[in-house]
């Protein structure tokens, strides 16, 4: 009994000493965990001070995805990928959609791109947009790292959001579909008045426009009119 004991308390051991190498490790560090017996499921959002160890066959691990605006910054070292939260771009009117909704959406990853974005209306209320940039790590945006090693990707994120979700990639594609589509329907119906504004009056509507406009005066100056509509 007492040495099956013992062997139950060292396999105990055992577990403990692998969980904590498990998470004791930095992204940074020379070495990192091989004996790792579980990876862990993928995080969408992952916030706040977080370490994953997803298997290297995890298809949204592969192309580092996350649903917070992030792009890549530098750093020094090559066998890190490092990428820094933009924030959230928002209305400055505060407007809520017809479902109750905010307007968060996601920011432009190139810098010119995301100046000319503040720059439009709100796709809600056609208000101001600004941006919220994010500042959860010390006053600096939040961080993400990425590093592959054999049959793992080790991913660690450095800080906590402080500001709203935005709108994930397939939100904002579909929200750009649906206002191209308006638009390119407003354009044709505006196209449609012009052409049917834009058509001359033929024959007696011609004339019946013509007398409609001269009604207060004493003739129509157009001679044709006057030996259609006489005076009274």
């Amino acid at each position: 009994m007492r040495r099956a004991a013992e062997d139950g308390s060292a396999g105990q051991e055992g577990l403990a000493s692998q969980h904590r190498e498990s998470i004791s490790w930095d992204i940074n560090d020379i070495k990192l965990p091989k004996d790792v017996k579980q990876t862990d499921w993928f995080q969408e959002w992952p916030d706040s001070y977080v370490k994953c160890i997803y298997n290297a066959e995890d298809k949204n691990a592969q192309r580092h995805l996350s649903s917070w605006a992030m792009r890549n910054t530098n750093n020094h070292n090559s066998r890190i990928l490092k990428k820094s939260c933009l924030g959230v771009v928002v209305c400055s009117n505060d407007c809520s959609t017809p479902d109750g909704g905010k307007m968060y959406l996601r920011p432009a990853i190139c810098d010119k791109a995301r100046q000319k974005q503040q720059k439009k209306s709100c796709p809600n209320c056609n208000g101001p947009l600004k941006l919220i940039p994010c500042r959860g790590h010390g006053g600096y945006p939040v961080t993400n790292f990425w590093r592959h090693e054999g049959p793992f990707i080790f991913f660690q994120s450095k800080g906590a959001h402080d500001h709203p979700r935005p709108e994930t990639k397939s939100e904002a594609e579909a929200r750009r579909s649906i206002q191209k589509a308006n638009t390119s329907a407003s354009a044709k119906l505006k196209r449609n008045r012009d052409t049917e504004n834009a058509l001359p009056i033929k024959g007696n509507e011609w004339h019946a426009e013509e007398e409609r406009k001269y009604t207060n005066l004493d003739r129509c100056p157009n001679e044709m009119c006057f030996n259609l509509f006489p005076l009274r």
